[in-house]
């Protein structure tokens, strides 16, 4: 397959190869190119779908909204940096989807540059991390017990939860593995016994 080469007509980025743009919009990728002043010039089908905006409206992203406000400084401090010195960005803030909800994205870029090293376009990357980290914090909040956290010796550290405990004691280790049930043991301690 052929990619056609990009042309300008009216000011806007065209594809010569319509299968390129087929292709690109059958993936649900939140994916789109910039401007070297990092101003959208086209997005996939999946990112304008996710935000529930046209590509007309996301030309204007910093101001309708998009961006949670309380990010909207950080991201334009964090793209302005990435313009103006022409290193990629990585970062996360939170943006409203179709529905009205705020959710964490994880917003990757990096240049494109000519032949003389001058930037053309970026190629940025969103992928929707809101689900991961619920995940992380819900991981956190269950895996921290302060009655235990109180209580163990200074060395000692939790693995897999509240199943098996590791200390530097092992008298302490041995009584405590003698009490766990043959199935939840951990399977390093079933090696060691």
């Amino acid at each position: 397959m052929s990619v056609g080469n990009p042309e300008k007509r009216d000011g806007v980025l065209r594809v010569n190869d319509s299968g390129v743009r087929q292709i690109a919009d059958a993936m649900p990728v939140l994916a789109c190119t910039l401007t070297a002043q990092f101003e959208v010039e086209l997005a996939t089908q999946a990112l304008l779908d996710y935000f529930g905006v046209t590509l007309d409206e996301l030309k204007n992203w910093a101001s309708i909204g998009v961006v949670h406000p309380d990010d909207l400084a950080a991201v334009i401090a964090k793209t302005g940096y990435s313009a103006e010195t022409g290193e990629s960005f990585d970062l996360e803030y939170r943006c409203r989807r179709f529905d009205g909800v705020f959710r964490r994205l994880q917003a990757r870029g990096i240049p494109f540059r000519n032949l003389q090293g001058q930037i053309e376009r970026w190629y940025a990357l969103l992928t929707d991390m809101e689900d991961q980290r619920q995940a992380e914090e819900a991981l956190r909040t269950s895996e921290f017990n302060p009655r235990i956290a109180r209580s163990a010796p200074s060395k000692s550290w939790l693995v897999c939860g509240d199943i098996c405990f590791r200390t530097r004691f092992p008298r302490q280790t041995s009584s405590l593995r003698s009490k766990l049930p043959g199935p939840r043991r951990c399977p390093s301690w079933a090696q060691r016994s």
